[in-house]
């Protein structure tokens, strides 16, 4: 049985998973789900799985199946509510790929799944107040997306070069933080190679455990000095960031 709601008000929708899911309840699904998105454009949605014990192969000639996996790009949020491991594990297997960003919680904290899709940001990184000059700093507070870096990071930090000639870089991880989207790596990789002469510093603070392999693999790539911080040194990786080069302090001497 598959269960298909609509918050009022809001771009979410919910459905929740309880034993075998038929391709006649599919079909239903679909038609309400696809009117939601034009509808909306962008979707948020709670996928429940209270109990799953497989589903109809007939839904693969489901009509209404093409369509809706056309829609799959415009969902931003997506909470994952499910006790079952197997379930948690195939979500993060493939979670990579896609763009929105996605939290798992388990069937008790249905509540915070709902709170979480209702108040979290359209972006997952933000300029912070501490950037100045030619030193931008960033928060992370989500999973980084491809939308992150067409809209926000890269024109930030290529407006800083056009205008400064060198740039400097903070980007604060912090707890918030749930990976990167595979597009998103591309968008990182191209522009690190694009402007790879264009950083003096650049620093990390925090983040996954290849964040610090990933600072010593930049500054290998890139002629700057990149340092990674642990996530309770955000001052010393500000204080760093924003530090004279020895260089320039032999100049002014």
């Amino acid at each position: 049985m598959i269960d298909y709601r609509e918050i009022p008000d809001t771009n979410i929708i919910e459905f929740s998973i309880d034993g075998r899911v038929t391709a006649d309840e599919y079909h239903k699904l679909a038609e309400r789900a696809l009117a939601f998105f034009e509808k909306h454009k962008k979707v948020r949605v709670l996928k429940e799985i209270i109990n799953f014990e497989g589903f109809d192969f007939a839904i693969f000639k489901e009509k209404l199946l093409p369509d809706l996996l056309r829609h799959q790009g415009d969902i931003t949020h997506a909470a994952l509510v499910a006790d079952e491991k197997w379930i948690e594990q195939i979500s993060s297997l493939i979670t990579p790929a896609f763009p929105c960003r996605v939290r798992q919680y388990k069937l008790n904290d249905l509540g915070a799944a709902r709170e979480w899709l209702r108040t979290a940001k359209e972006d997952a990184i933000e300029v912070t107040a501490d950037s100045k000059g030619n030193c931008m700093c960033f928060k992370v507070t989500d999973k980084l997306t491809h939308h992150d870096y067409e809209y926000v990071l890269i024109p930030t930090l290529e407006a800083v070069i056009k205008e400064c000639g060198k740039a400097r870089m903070l980007v604060d991880f912090g707890e918030e933080f749930h990976g990167i989207e595979v597009h998103a790596m591309w968008d990182d990789t191209k522009f690190g190679l694009n402007h790879r002469h264009d950083f003096e510093r650049i620093a990390i603070v925090g983040g996954p455990k290849w964040s610090r392999w990933a600072a010593r693999l930049g500054e290998a790539m890139m002629p700057c000095q990149v340092h990674a911080f642990a996530s309770d040194d955000y001052a010393g990786a500000l204080e760093w960031v924003n530090a004279p080069i020895k260089s320039e302090v032999a100049a002014k001497s």
